[in-house]
């Protein structure tokens, strides 16, 4: 499961390398990180997670993100299950 989410990381680094280039002109950025945040349907994340929200200087807490998985998995179910 974890090498799963790792591919899935630096499928997203990859992803984003072209929008990471285009911020960096237009922002005239000198520096800049794509930081993958993957984040699976029951709210699994990658065990790099703290340490990547905490270079953002911000905090995100990893229950509301997993409340907020359930909770947008049970909606897209019902709404499945109601078609």
């Amino acid at each position: 499961m974890e090498r799963q989410k790792q591919e899935k990381e630096l499928d997203k680094i990859e992803k984003y390398q072209l929008v990471r280039e285009e911020i960096r002109k237009l922002w005239r950025l000198k520096k800049e990180t794509v930081m993958p945040v993957v984040k699976g349907a029951l709210g699994a994340v990658s065990d790099m997670f703290d340490q990547q929200i905490g270079k953002l200087g911000t905090t995100i807490r990893l229950e509301v993100l997993k409340k907020t998985a359930l909770l947008e998995t049970d909606r897209l179910r019902r709404n499945v299950l109601s078609i």
